[in-house]
């Protein structure tokens, strides 16, 4: 994304728009390879041609028009030039991503029929388009966009043959998935809300009071209820209500606590769906501090089709929210499927200053940190792709 601004949040009067030069002879950009924090430097704004974007390590949001999609390592992203977005890593990581920018249609002519209805791209927005593309749910899309990205980037002999293959094998694919009728143009009533949309992104799990969100759009707490309402049809709190219910970060103080430095956990858990992942910390009381296991399903052709099993540190000055992943100690194959409709048994000890974890009786991977010794709260962070029984927790 290579728009730029040195102000910061932009006034509604103001022009969002970012234009990308494309050549006329090969209307594809150069690769834009991208490496974003938690604070994006990079304001709201809106293209005049397709977006295309793969993301190849870390995990966070996009927010696209009233949409708030999360997004990780894997994942895809869409945007045409109908919607407004901006891009940000979880709390305390970074992520990358490579982008392009192109023109399809003027890519494919005179290589294909220009009255075919597949080269159309402006139906690609709106509530039902999802934007970021999981390959689970979406299967031969993402593939398809990182193919596009790394074509361009390294530009092999016959790249642009084989762009214009891709592009147009990639529009077939996203017609046969999404069958959308174009909607009406954006009106700018969300955009104005881009402010409040931005903390709800960061904060999704904490709670959010209204007249803080409107001081953030400029405007007063009942002229906010209006625009929120007339945007998306709905109250703020139910807008909250509906992105909490996708992911969860639960806890529970421990009674007694943990103070010799040394624990046991032990539980089953389950994945239904790939590139999810599921994290069950122990921490001190505020939440700031302590040690984590976590499974990520990963996609199916990486880690044997076992997913990676991570031992996290939690070390920060912020309480622990959905968002954040920690820092990784070390990371390995689990050893079982997936996806199974047998459960795996995970072990998480800290013993004598090591941190092991075992799935199904077997080490998987292990690491050494001896920081913290007492532990006062147990959080689970997942959501509805996951299920966990028989959490058993012993000093």
């Amino acid at each position: 994304m290579r728009f730029q601004s040195k102000s910061g949040a932009i006034p509604e009067s103001e022009s969002k728009f970012a234009p990308i030069r494309l050549s006329p002879d090969f209307p594809v950009s150069e690769v834009d390879v991208n490496i974003r924090g938690e604070v994006s430097d990079v304001p709201p704004h809106i293209h005049d041609c397709l977006e295309l974007g793969f993301c190849y390590s870390g995990e966070g949001l996009f927010l696209v028009e009233d949409k708030i999609l999360p997004f990780r390592a894997g994942n895809a992203v869409l945007i045409n030039n109908r919607e407004v977005h901006v891009m940000m890593s979880s709390p305390g990581g970074k992520t990358r991503w490579m982008f392009l920018n192109l023109d399809p249609a003027a890519l494919l002519a005179g290589y294909v029929n220009e009255r075919d209805e597949r080269l159309e791209t402006a139906s690609f927005c709106g509530e039902s388009f999802p934007n970021v593309i999981d390959e689970a749910r979406f299967p031969g899309v993402a593939p398809l966009i990182r193919a596009i990205v790394e074509a361009r980037l390294n530009e092999p002999a016959g790249f642009a043959s084989e762009i214009r293959a891709l592009v147009w094998l990639l529009l077939v694919r996203l017609h046969r998935i999404f069958r959308l009728e174009t909607p009406p143009p954006v009106l700018s009533g969300s955009s104005r809300l881009m402010p409040a949309l931005h903390y709800i992104a960061r904060h999704i799990h904490e709670e959010v009071e209204i007249p803080q969100l409107a001081a953030l759009c400029s405007t007063s707490e009942s002229n906010f209820r209006k625009l929120f309402h007339r945007a998306f049809g709905c109250a703020p709190k139910t807008y909250l209500g509906r992105m909490r219910l996708g992911n969860t970060l639960i806890h529970r103080d421990l009674t007694p606590t943990l103070t010799q430095g040394r624990f046991r956990l032990s539980f089953d858990v389950s994945h239904s769906s790939y590139q999810r992942k599921i994290i069950v910390w122990l921490t001190d009381k505020a939440g700031k501090r302590g040690y984590g296991v976590a499974w990520d399903s990963v996609n199916p052709d990486q880690a044997g089709g076992t997913g990676m099993v991570q031992i996290v540190k939690l070390n920060g000055d912020q309480p622990l929210d959905w968002g954040n992943g920690g820092t990784v100690l070390a990371e390995g194959p689990s050893g079982h499927p997936a996806l199974s409709d047998v459960p795996a048994r995970f072990e998480f000890q800290l013993a004598d200053g090591v941190l092991t974890v075992c799935v199904d009786g077997k080490t998987a991977v292990s690491a050494r940190d001896a920081e913290f010794r007492q532990f006062d709260r147990l959080y689970l962070r997942g959501n509805d792709s996951q299920s966990v029984d028989r959490l058993i927790l012993l000093p």
